[in-house]
């Protein structure tokens, strides 16, 4: 998030921690973080995609719930994703994502 929030002028990116976003009519969802480019949401809950949302995975998350989070991001448009592990400090994109 630092990056995002360093660099806010130079790429027009704005970056926020644990935003509710809905996905759906009935689903909400809260990225560990969410980038948008250039504008930003003006509502309290964001019902437009952002740019980038941020997982960060910890020790109790689930596979089977880790990919309904990610379907549900790819369904409501988000077009990058990434999955932070920080015991390895690795991320990844979702495999889903690399072929689309």
């Amino acid at each position: 998030m630092f990056f995002f929030h360093e660099n806010k002028k130079s790429i027009g990116t704005r970056a926020f921690p644990e935003q509710r976003v809905q996905v759906k009519a009935t689903r909400f969802r809260v990225p560990d973080v969410c980038v948008y480019v250039e504008s930003e949401p003006d509502k309290q809950v964001f019902r437009t995609p952002p740019f980038l949302a941020i997982e960060i995975l910890s020790k109790d998350d689930r596979a089977s719930d880790l990919q309904e989070k990610l379907d549900d991001y790819r369904d409501f448009g988000i077009p990058f994703v990434w999955v932070i592990d920080p015991r390895t400090r690795c991320g990844e994109l979702p495999v889903r994502q690399l072929f689309e």
